[in-house]
């Protein structure tokens, strides 16, 4: 997942950071909550003269002795927990701090502590970068995960021998007790998960967490925008063949149903856009690098489907689809603001060179985010069920007393549907069916 964010990077701005070094790459730079960081192995091909120092808390980073010598002896591993000690590091030791998606183990109370020891190991004129994306669930849409075909409800009848009839009509379904979307569980719990840590799920947001620490401790700032990027498109849906639909009633003294056919044309779909997972780009100072590097991310787009946020209606080939946008900038900037954007942070247009393909790589990001969370969300389901069980009563979790055991394999299988469904739709943005 690292390698994409650098893929990303290396194709807006042909460099691993967003940084205008005006008096060339830093001498000593500082990787913080580096993880496994396929960043510093980059960084240190395009800067040879450069030193690094990467800090985790665990070992889980590359070992250097893989690494070529002229690359491994410029880069040194350090561990610590930067929320509850200070930084190992003496005043004014680096010259540039790259920090990029930690925000999801940082508690709001935690960034102001951080950034003070950050400001205290850089030295003067140095720079800081920080890249963070917010917390998001990639939702499928509804219409992707509900059966294509909609049956025809059959009421409950019984045929007197007085040529009589009773009907007893199916119970509508109640919009309180239908969750928003099928895995609506599943997200709530994810979204539990950041909650009770007090972690901030939008720190991207101009009016919120980051943009005004960053402003506090720091004397000159660039913000980037936020640019959401969305489900990646479908092609359209194919015609499905007329079907045939068996009303009967069962009388006295029969065991067969009383079968009549007729034809039924499938009903009009409507697809409803999806939701979007955002991301965002802060830097201190800027540049502009050009890119000639081919990449997933500059492939040409495909042209064959549309996007299903448009409205697609079965047997209509009139309706025309609307242009269908890779990425989408803030919503509360103006264009005047967007027209306003330094041009020496990214050129809009390698933006707008991203292929649709690209957008399957930011859902597969998004969704193994909430994969990583997996044993946190049973932790989070296991306290409801001990503790609030009504919280579980709209997403359809059967009152019956489960044992520990049993609701591990009920969550599991939770799990498996919804890989399931985001790999199949991964699979028919990217490959789609060919018509005959």
């Amino acid at each position: 997942i690292e390698s994409l964010d650098n893929r990303l990077a290396q194709h807006l701005r042909g460099s691993v950071s967003f940084v205008n070094f005006t008096e060339g790459p830093p001498q000593r730079t500082l990787d913080l909550g580096c993880g496994v960081r396929t960043w510093i192995i980059e960084a240190a091909k395009q800067w040879p003269a450069c030193e690094f120092v990467g800090f985790d808390l665990v070992n889980i980073q590359i070992p250097l002795k893989i690494l070529d010598n002229s690359t491994a002896q410029r880069i040194e591993w350090r561990y610590g927990n930067f929320l509850t000690t200070k930084l190992p590091f003496e005043d004014d030791e680096f010259d540039h701090i790259h920090i990029q998606a930690i925000a999801k183990g940082v508690p709001e109370n935690k960034w102001g502590v951080l950034f003070e020891e950050v400001n205290r190991v850089l030295r003067p004129g140095g720079s800081v970068e920080v890249i963070e994306d917010d917390v998001m669930f990639p939702l499928l849409p509804r219409w992707f995960t509900s059966t294509l075909r909609s049956h025809a409800r059959k009421d409950t009848s019984v045929h007197f021998p007085d040529a009589s009839q009773r009907s007893y009509p199916s119970p509508p379904d109640t919009p309180q007790n239908t969750p928003v979307h099928d895995h609506a569980l599943l997200e709530s719990l994810n979204r539990s998960v950041f909650e009770h840590r007090f972690i901030n799920m939008k720190p991207t947001v101009v009016s919120a967490l980051l943009p005004s620490y960053f402003t506090t401790y720091f004397r000159q700032v660039t913000l980037g925008p936020v640019i959401s990027f969305p489900m990646p498109p479908l092609p359209p849906p194919q015609p499905l063949p007329p079907q045939t639909v068996s009303p009967y009633s069962i009388g006295f003294g029969t065991d067969t149903p009383d079968c009549r056919t007729s034809p039924m044309s499938p009903a009009p779909m409507n697809r409803p856009n999806s939701l979007s997972f955002s991301s965002t780009i802060s830097a201190s100072t800027t540049s502009t690098i050009g890119s000639d590097n081919p990449s997933i991310f500059s492939a040409q787009p495909r042209t064959a489907s549309e996007s299903f946020s448009s409205t697609f209606g079965a047997g209509d080939t009139s309706a025309k689809p609307r242009p269908f946008n890779r990425f989408l900038l803030d919503g509360s900037l103006s264009e005047s603001e967007i027209a306003a954007l330094p041009r020496s942070l990214f050129p809009l247009e390698q933006l707008e060179a991203l292929s649709e393909w690209s957008l399957a790589m930011h859902l597969y990001r998004s969704y193994q985010s909430v994969l990583a969370c997996q044993e946190a969300m049973w932790e989070e389901l296991k306290d409801r069920i001990i503790n609030r069980k009504e919280e579980l009563t709209p997403f359809g979790w059967d009152d019956e007393e489960l044992g520990e055991l049993k609701s591990r394999k009920k969550f599991e299988r939770l799990i498996e549907r919804y890989k399931r469904f985001v790999h199949v739709y991964e699979r028919s943005s990217l490959f789609p069916p060919k018509c005959s």
